[in-house]
């Protein structure tokens, strides 16, 4: 890959990125509830969620 590619790529992306995140923040939230989810085992041990058994 050339070094531009990646920039490039997001470049010609910008101007449809709103078709693809129309809610940012509804977005970001899911995205860190998702997050939250995958972490939680190696945050706070099997079979927890945030902390508690």
């Amino acid at each position: 890959m050339a070094p531009d590619s990646t920039r490039d790529f997001y470049d010609d992306l910008a101007p449809d990125y709103h078709l693809i995140f129309p809610d940012w923040d509804a977005s970001m939230r899911r995205q860190a509830a998702a997050q939250d989810v995958e972490r939680a085992p190696i945050l706070y041990g099997p079979r927890t969620r945030r902390g508690r058994a």
